[in-house]
Order: C-alpha cells, then sequence, then structure tokens
C-alpha cells in the first residue's frame, strides 16, 4: 500500500491516489498521510495523538529543578529548545533566541526555561547571557535525562523548539508548541 506518487505506482499492490485539491496535490502531515495510507489498507482508525508519561521520579526531580530558579509552584513557564542533532542547518540563531526569551519575559510575563541536551549546553548559556533578564535560565548545568525534560515541558505553558524530538513531548502533552524548521525542503 502506498501513494501513486513519484513514479513508483508498478511497485505497488494497492496504490492509492495521493490528496489533490483541484489541480495540485496536498501537502499532508506526515502522521495524516501514514494514517491515511493505514486505513485505504484496511486498517481500523488510529488517533494521531502521541501519548506519553512521567514518573513521580521525574515529578519530583522537576520540583527540584523549578524551585532552585525560586520560581513558585505552577508559576508560568516556556521552554526554549534551541539544539539539534542534525547540525547547524536545523538550528535557529542564538540571537533571534534571546530576544524571544526577552519578548516572553517583558510582554507576556513568562519564565523561560532554555532547555537542551550535553551538546547544547554553551549554546543555552549564550542565549541566557545575550537575554539579559534574571527569568531567563538554563538547564546547562543540570543533569539532564529523558525523564525531568518531559515533565518540565509537560508544566510548560508553551515549547519553542527546532526541528528536534523534544517537540513530540509538547504534543504528547498538550503544550502549545512552535517548532522552528530549517531550509529542510518540504516536498
Amino acid at each position: 500500500v502506498g501513494y501513486k506518487l513519484h513514479y513508483r505506482s508498478w511497485l505497488l499492490t494497492d496504490p492509492v491516489p495521493a490528496p489533490h485539491d483541484v489541480n495540485r496535490r496536498l501537502a499532508l502531515p506526515a502522521l495524516d498521510a501514514y494514517l491515511q495510507l493505514v486505513r485505504q489498507g484496511g486498517g481500523g482508525p488510529e488517533s494521531p495523538r502521541l501519548e506519553l508519561a512521567t514518573t513521580d521520579v521525574n515529578e519530583r526531580a522537576a520540583d527540584e529543578v523549578l524551585r532552585g530558579f525560586g520560581w513558585r509552584e505552577r508559576e508560568p513557564f516556556a521552554v526554549l529548545n534551541p539544539g539539534g542533532a542534525f547540525g547547524p542547518a536545523k538550528l535557529w540563531p542564538v540571537e533571534l533566541f534571546a530576544i524571544l526569551a526577552r519578548r516572553l519575559v517583558d510582554e507576556r510575563r513568562l519564565n523561560v526555561l532554555v532547555h537542551g541536551g550535553p551538546n547544547e549546553r554553551e549554546l543555552a548559556r549564550r542565549i541566557v547571557r545575550i537575554a539579559e533578564r534574571p527569568r531567563v535560565v538554563s538547564l546547562a548545568d543540570a543533569q539532564l535525562g529523558l525523564g525531568l525534560s518531559k515533565a518540565l515541558v509537560r508544566r510548560s505553558h508553551l515549547l519553542v523548539t527546532t526541528d528536534s524530538g523534544v517537540r513530540f513531548f509538547g504534543a504528547a502533552f498538550g503544550v502549545p508548541v512552535v517548532s522552528l524548521f530549517g531550509p529542510t525542503d518540504a516536498s
């Protein structure tokens, strides 16, 4: 089962017409396109909703991190995730993340937590330095695992991230997500 695209129809036992709008092919999000193929192939309806969970240990670690920044319980904050595994082509400039951090603090009254993996610690530190706001902090010096990352994103009010796996945490927990994509060709 597959879409009739890119001259591969002859390889398919069950070719499916690509979604069209009058004279042009529609670009569907990948998840929707795959679920449409599942349905065309006889599969049942599947929910596109991602699901994740955190443990009590993850939640206690998040409590400790947020208290360490002097933030009150349930104080609204945004998470900025500036890194990405595929190098600089996927990254948004550090200076722009810093400007965004300042605006979130000044205009939206949000605290800002700059997240990043072990290879992005210096990026996080630079954003905090350039932002010049005490309410912009980073996790550059924290022992950061996936569980703690999930717990922090789950509690956030907004996630702004590059094209990285962290964006799925926000989607799974129902947190508004802004994903910044680089020069990758969408077609």
